[in-house]
């Protein structure tokens, strides 16, 4: 059954998320031609280059516009979404279907996730394409291997490096996963506690929760910091990398916690605490 969530929530989506992507895509293309075309501007003449450089500029803030706006816009409308869908009007017709509240939150979730992922890695392709060229792949692989050299010359050991790069990937999709379960516990928590309030209550809730992480953020941050003036903790430069890679380690296994903690307890509100009078 959660098969058949999941395809007629990506089909349900696909008319918000489609259209962006194409525009990403298409504005990218746009962009990057007149990077090429001004590139040459030496066989252009001072009107058509001076044209050039204002359609240049037009498409860059669109692009800027349509690349932020997306990010911002598929925020309210996975919101809105979800509140619409099993806690709104929709609500009604959603749940009188054989299936679980835990398969509805499950489907909402992977969709948005896979959306939001292919939003992210399509904006960072796209950036690195429209101001990458020859020049500057080669200054890329310059520094990567005066990076690699300076690991080497400091003896970081080979598995420090590895773990602290992987944390930092593993961070993209559980950042992701944390930030769209921070909006559907704030909303079911806004729900369930402020019936009568359901907007006030979902945004109150998704204050609260931001600034409780973001405390538990600056204390490790400030605690690292505090540490790297610390002679005993600090000695040489590896037990420095050593003392970075246990922050980012903390964060991350706090920012799973929280996930985990947000998917449990609007699991639980959706099984057992829904009320749609």
């Amino acid at each position: 059954m959660l098969g058949r969530l999941l395809k007629h929530e990506f089909k349900a989506t696909s008319s918000y998320y489609i259209p962006v992507i194409i525009a990403m895509v298409l504005l990218s293309l746009m962009l990057k031609l007149s990077f090429l075309i001004n590139s040459d501007s030496i066989f252009l003449s001072t009107e058509i280059e001076s044209f050039s450089n204002i359609v240049q500029g037009v498409l860059l803030l669109i692009y800027i516009i349509v690349i932020s706006g997306s990010f911002f816009l598929s925020i309210f409308f996975i919101a809105r979404r979800f509140y619409h869908n099993l806690f709104g009007d929709e609500g009604y017709l959603m749940h009188t279907l054989p299936v679980s509240g835990s398969q509805h939150l499950n489907s909402k979730l992977i969709c948005s996730f896979v959306w939001n992922l292919i939003l992210i890695v399509l904006a960072l392709l796209s950036f690195f394409i429209l101001f990458s060229d020859n020049e500057t792949f080669s200054i890329y692989s310059y520094l990567i291997s005066i990076l690699i050299n300076e690991i080497k010359a400091l003896e970081i050991s080979a598995w420090i490096t590895g773990l602290f790069i992987t944390e930092l990937i593993v961070m993209i999709p559980v950042g992701i996963l944390c930030s769209i379960l921070t909006l559907y516990v704030s909303i079911a928590i806004g729900h369930h506690f402020l019936s009568s309030h359901r907007f006030i209550g979902a945004v109150l809730s998704y204050f609260v929760l931001s600034v409780i992480n973001s405390t538990i953020t600056s204390t490790i941050t400030n605690l690292t910091a505090s540490a790297y003036n610390n002679p005993a903790l600090v000695v040489n430069f590896t037990d420095l990398c050593n003392l970075l890679l246990t922050t980012l380690s903390v964060t991350l296994i706090i920012t799973v916690i929280e996930m985990i903690a947000y998917y449990c307890i609007t699991r639980y509100l959706l099984n057992n605490k829904l009320n749609l009078n």
